[in-house]
């Protein structure tokens, strides 16, 4: 336990007495325990772990503040088409829409929402520009290219009060003994497949759903588990019960989104651009 906080303290360039003070400061500001202590390390407490939340979304927004103070504006204008799924349009696109209107209020973006055999069509039929997608859940075709935006981990969501909160590590043997929450949707079965295969296990299938808010309200009232990634993931149900996640002790695919468009073709400047910027703005560089 002292290594471990030796090392988070190393981490942070203080010591490991100044860490810890700070930490209990901070508890005292909050009126909140932020982690407990065990044999291993620390654990997050269920309000530490919705604080840490805030706090990356909070960095994560001066990163995008920081990089787009650093870029001279350009006058992009006209039209671009981009395609995307309904998951990209439920937990990407709020933001992007917004960002790319305050930097390019000259350039029209239409949406074109579809499956993603429908948005390989529509780029091979060049009636949208490119398109956003879960690119690891496919097997796309040669005739696409792929510009990766960001890569979000896999963990298991649970309800707080979930008996497999009580274990320090959790792994696929234990999940596999639980009532298993599958979501069916942008290629999220084959992926399961694939890690479940790898290990040779198979989940208790309770629920398969297209719903992804169903699987959350499940999992927040204790009926069921699943393994989602951090990028849809929301602390809370639509019904306002908690859920958390955990990390898994088998080595589970990361989730990625990418910007599919013609492979072989030149890309137009301004579709580059609007690339480019999504990407900046999703996964900002770590030097900022």
């Amino acid at each position: 336990m002292r290594r471990q906080a030796k090392y988070q303290a190393q981490r942070c360039n203080i010591s490991q007495s100044s860490m810890t003070i700070s930490l209990q400061n901070l508890e005292k500001i909050l009126g909140a325990k932020l982690y407990t202590r065990h044999a291993k390390g620390i654990r997050l407490t269920g309000f530490g772990i919705s604080f840490l939340e805030h706090a990356r979304q909070i960095m994560d927004s001066v990163q995008t503040a920081l990089y787009s103070a650093t870029q001279q504006p350009h006058a992009l204008v006209g039209e671009i088409r981009i395609g995307i799924t309904d998951t990209i349009a439920a937990y990407l696109m709020p933001n992007v829409l917004q960002a790319m209107d305050q930097r390019f209020p000259a350039l029209s973006m239409i949406l074109f929402e579809d499956d993603q055999e429908g948005l390989e069509r529509a780029l091979l039929a060049e009636t949208i520009d490119f398109a956003l997608m879960v690119t690891s859940n496919y097997q796309l075709t040669p005739a696409t290219g792929v510009t990766p935006l960001l890569r979000s981990k896999q963990k298991l969501w649970i309800a707080p009060h979930h008996p497999l909160q009580k274990k320090e590590e959790i792994s696929l043997v234990d999940i596999a003994e639980q009532h298993y929450l599958l979501l069916d949707m942008e290629g999220h079965i084959a992926m399961a497949d694939m890690f479940w295969g790898e290990y040779q296990l198979s989940p208790n299938i309770k629920l398969q759903t297209k719903s992804i808010e169903a699987v959350r309200s499940m999992i927040a009232l204790g009926l069921g588990v699943s393994i989602l990634s951090d990028f849809s993931y929301r602390p809370w149900s639509l019904e306002g019960n908690r859920i958390i996640r955990r990390d898994i002790s088998e080595q589970i695919p990361d989730l990625v989104v990418g910007a599919v468009w013609i492979a072989g073709k030149p890309l137009a400047s301004q579709v580059q651009e609007t690339i480019d910027f999504i990407k900046n703005m999703v996964d900002p560089p770590s030097s900022l």
